[in-house]
């Protein structure tokens, strides 16, 4: 007969099913950090706040972002039960990309809090890393990377695991 179809690497991780947890991760430390540089500049500069103001509202805003991504570890995790794995994180992305989109077309320093808080509430992070820790197997995982490891986010980054983990499949 005819040969096996060797498949690539690449291919293999591009069909690899932690693809869109990856993503995931990626997008929402991007989101949630890609303000923090900025933040100071847009409330003095559009907000119009003095140097103590900026402050304050820095300070205020970016606390709000993690509190709501406190919160939110324990409303995503019930979704979690409730919904699956695949729609919650679903249901996570699209809170991103809403709250991520209201935080760049925002001008008040008081919207913008309550925008950055409801962006945490919405974060993938823990619906990934429950997502991943009880769908990888240690046997698949470089020694480093052990499934106890990965959720107590001892050792190297989640997605250099997620894609080892791929490539040896």
């Amino acid at each position: 007969g005819e040969p096996p179809l060797r498949v690539g690497r690449l291919a293999r991780i591009a069909r690899y099913p932690f693809l869109p947890g990856m993503a995931a991760t990626f997008a929402d430390y991007l989101g949630m950090a890609l303000l923090t540089p900025a933040l100071p500049y847009f409330l003095s500069d559009v907000v119009g706040l003095d140097a103590r103001g900026v402050a304050t509202w820095t300070g205020a805003i970016t606390t709000a972002q993690y509190a709501g991504a406190a919160m939110g570890n324990m409303i995503v995790g019930t979704m979690g039960d409730k919904l699956g794995s695949r729609a919650t994180l679903g249901v996570t992305l699209a809170g991103d990309v809403l709250f991520f989109t209201l935080t760049a077309v925002n001008r008040h320093g008081g919207a913008l809090l309550a925008v950055r808080f409801l962006a945490g509430l919405s974060s993938p992070l823990v619906m990934v890393m429950a997502w991943l820790g009880g769908s990888i197997s240690d046997e698949r995982l470089p020694t480093p990377c052990s499934r106890t490891n990965l959720l107590a986010g001892r050792t190297v980054p989640l997605s250099f695991c997620s894609v080892q983990a791929a490539l040896k499949r």
